[in-house]
């Protein structure tokens, strides 16, 4: 869903406009690096430019744990606007949620063009 918020936010506005996407994540959280970096990769993939640093971005999506409410593994992913926030209710809860809308959007893909 995270994947897809981003996409369809991207295909809402200006495609000028709508390519800096920016992942704020902690990078002394090696889940969440490596989540950032992947996440990054895929919507390179899909056109967007992945920004290093917090300005002139089109679309924010945060990436944090945040065990209150949400168990191992677990996730929640909430849209906002230009924002789109990730939470894991541990670190691999945060991978999961940064990554699970790959694994959708590849499945609809693939039978979309069939």
């Amino acid at each position: 869903m995270l994947l897809a918020t981003a996409l369809a936010y991207l295909a809402m506005t200006s495609l000028a406009e709508a390519k800096n996407v920016y992942i704020a994540h902690d990078p002394s959280l090696v889940q969440a690096d490596y989540a950032s970096r992947k996440l990054g990769d895929i919507l390179k993939a899909q056109g967007a430019y992945h920004r290093d640093d917090g300005w002139r971005y089109d679309c924010l999506i945060s990436i944090a744990v945040n065990g209150h409410g949400l168990a191992a593994e677990a996730f929640t992913i909430k849209p906002e606007g230009r924002h789109i926030t990730v939470y894991g209710g541990d670190a691999r809860g945060m991978v999961y949620g940064a990554l699970a809308e790959d694994v959708r959007s590849r499945g609809v893909a693939g039978a979309s063009a069939g």
